[in-house]
């Protein structure tokens, strides 16, 4: 294989040669290709720096934007060792006087004493359920669960009966303490209040009587019963219910949480008071304020960085990397409109930030006068959550605005309501009203029957043995008994069971779930009772709100009445009993519901800001191909080069050569003179 070193035969340095040729050639490209990456890349980041501060923008206007902010209350009281409460947005500015005489409790039953906690107590069943003892008679609390727990050879122990009750998640907590001379099994309802006290019924088959103080029947608890016979556990602790005075006016509760005595508030009992305790509520502006001054802090963070990526030095010359962009033009633009300009949909004397303090300089940054703020919170803080937040106000009661999307346009939307929701029922036949001295027996596990409610099936429900003498009874029951089975409430479903009086002395059953719409539904799949006038059948389904808002036909589901067209994403819940006519509902966007859907356009995953900067990547992406295609050129150059100089180089050793010969010859001529 033939050696070649390149100017070997000329002497010249071909390598060097070529090597700066080329050079020369890829020098000006080169620089062209870098200028322009440098260029884009500080535009991608640039970018890249815009996109997170308008991101963090749109972060801060989340609480503006959200109704709840303007609907807050403050509540101070005056001992908080004795109530502590909380106030919603339907809460009305006051103040109250709270004496707490007495707390809610609830009933703690204990056992006869036993050696071991392995011993044996008895098998059968155990029945709970809660009511009302007045001292005469027990009332079935027919909001609350019944359940019957099995007990057998697996369970029979105290502590296996212990934790057989724990794992019924029966509203009853179970536990075993030694008070020194033996064990005993206490149960307690997790329930305070009268109207949670509890009834324990046994069907023991350990001996012949469910109500002896022996076997399994040691834990019959019958308030109406004598003790040893059917009242065999022990009571430790009455349950009572909490006594309170507000204003002068007694109020009594079952639970230490009072939600429903003062609109909108919820007292939380913690012990007795001797004296009044002070409860005042006030409109909480502090929220307001604080989102607000989050929207122009983080307002004129933005407003920095659009003009630190756009600004212009007259001294320096310099510029900023998107001072000509037109995206980032058009976006500060926009961005000025919105401040400035009027909420679309708004009337009054508020419709502008600057009508509620906030103002622009004219380098485009906001300020905010809290004293002019304070002043329009005190005179109408409504107009400042329609200004910033979607708000619905409609003129019925008994209609409530939901929600709303960015699709739904700002207007007053008529309200025309042709069938109301209904909830799925199914009504038994007739039977004759219970009386004392005409009841409907029940007999123990001969009574079952099996539902499907909401479309989930339930286990099968066992009456609970006994003479019913009336027809409210029958409903408690049969409403208790629903409620309280496990493969319902654990789907949430629930139902309301009554006795409706017919003609003369007959009467029937209704079951009615809790839910509305064409999804409620009430079937009867499996029974083996016939005294309460249940049997197989399917109930009426319910029925979906069905209506218009504004000019066109809404969509119904359950009591929510859909809009579309303009109403598009409007959403009310309705409720009364009239159809027809039922006022409107005015809707306002506010400014936060506009300028997310502007920061959408630029912030989606196809929005302006993505798309720019995907067009940066790929003109960086070409750069690449353009450094690689031009690689390509240089390598043929240099090979053009290297091929024109090894063609020099050999024309230059063939002429030195013959030089040389020549030279030689000329020297061999006869005659010829030589210089000495």
């Amino acid at each position: 294989m033939a050696i070649s070193s390149p100017g070997l035969g000329s002497g010249l340095d071909v390598n060097s040669l070529v090597t700066q040729l080329v050079g020369a050639t890829a020098l000006p490209v080169t620089q062209r290709i870098d200028r322009q990456e440098i260029n884009l890349q500080a535009k991608l980041t640039a970018f890249g720096t815009l996109k997170g501060s308008l991101s963090t923008f749109q972060d801060s206007l989340n609480s503006l934007g959200n109704l709840a902010t303007y609907q807050g209350r403050s509540v101070t009281v005056g001992d908080s060792d004795v109530l502590t409460a909380i106030a919603t947005k339907d809460a009305s500015e006051a103040s109250y006087n709270v004496t707490v005489s007495q707390l809610a409790t609830a009933q703690t039953l204990a056992s006869n004493s036993f050696t071991n906690t392995s011993d044996v107590v008895g098998e059968g069943t155990l029945t709970l359920s809660f009511g009302d003892y007045d001292g005469a008679a027990f009332s079935l609390n027919a909001d609350r669960g019944t359940f019957t727990i099995t007990i057998d050879s697996t369970n029979n122990t105290l502590a296996g009966i212990r934790d057989a009750i724990n794992a019924a998640d029966a509203g009853v907590s179970a536990s075993i303490i030694n008070d020194g001379s033996g064990n005993r099994l206490v149960l307690g309802s997790k329930f305070t209040g009268a109207e949670n006290s509890l009834k324990i019924t046994v069907s023991d088959t350990t001996d012949a009587s469910d109500l002896d103080n022996s076997g399994l029947s040691q834990l019959a608890y019958d308030p109406e019963a004598t003790v040893g016979n059917g009242k065999n556990l022990e009571q430790k602790q009455t349950a009572q219910d909490a006594a309170v005075v507000i204003d002068g006016i007694s109020v009594s509760s079952a639970s230490n949480t009072l939600s429903e005595t003062i609109e909108g508030v919820t007292l939380t009992l913690k012990s007795v008071s001797t004296s009044a305790v002070s409860l005042n509520i006030s409109n909480d502006d502090n929220s307001i304020k604080s989102a607000i001054k989050s929207f122009v802090d983080e307002y004129n963070v933005l407003a920095e960085t659009i003009q630190g990526l756009t600004n212009y030095n007259k001294e320096t010359k310099e510029s900023g990397i998107l001072l000509s962009d037109s995206i980032v033009r058009g976006l500060n633009n926009q961005l000025r409109k919105f401040i400035g300009g009027i909420a679309p949909g708004l009337t009054g004397s508020y419709t502008s930030l600057s009508s509620i303090g906030i103002s622009s300089d004219k380098e485009g940054k906001l300020s905010l006068d809290n004293s002019k703020l304070d002043n329009v919170l005190a005179l109408d803080r409504d107009a400042v959550s329609r200004l910033f937040a979607a708000t619905g106000l409609p003129t019925d009661s008994d209609i409530e605005f939901v929600t709303s999307s960015d699709a739904t346009q700002s207007g007053n939307y008529s309200i025309n309501i042709s069938t109301l929701a209904t909830q799925g029922l199914l009504a038994g036949s007739g039977i004759t009203t219970p009386t004392v001295g005409s009841p409907v027996s029940i007999i123990a596990g001969s009574n079952t029957l099996s539902l499907l409610i909401d479309g989930i099936a339930s286990n099968t429900i066992t009456l609970t043995a006994g003479s019913y003498t009336s027809g409210t009874a029958l409903a408690t029951e049969l409403q208790s008994r629903i409620n309280g089975d496990s493969s319902l409430a654990a789907a949430g479903v629930s139902a309301t069971v009554r006795y409706v009086a017919d003609t003369g002395t007959a009467g029937h059953l209704e079951i009615e779930s809790s839910r509305y719409g064409s999804s409620s539904t009430v079937e009867i799949t499996a029974n083996t009772t016939t005294v309460i006038g249940l049997s197989i059948a399917t109930g009426t389904v319910g029925v979906d709100v069905a209506g218009s808002l504004g000019t066109q036909a809404g969509e119904g589901n359950g009591r929510i009445l859909k809009g579309v067209g303009n109403s598009s994403g409007l959403e009310i819940d309705v409720a009364g009993t009239t159809t027809g006519d039922r006022g409107t509902i005015r809707f306002t966007n506010g400014l936060v519901s506009q300028l997310g859907v502007f920061m959408d356009s630029y912030l989606s995953s196809d929005g302006t800001l993505d798309s720019r900067t995907s067009s940066l990547s790929n003109q960086i992406d070409g750069l690449s191909d353009e450094r690689e295609s031009l690689g390509r050129r240089l390598q043929a150059l240099e090979a053009r080069y290297r091929a024109q100089f090894t063609a020099l180089d050999i024309m230059v050793s063939q002429l030195r050569s013959t030089s040389d010969f020549l030279t030689q010859q000329l020297a061999n001529l006869p005659g010829a003179w030589q210089k000495k």
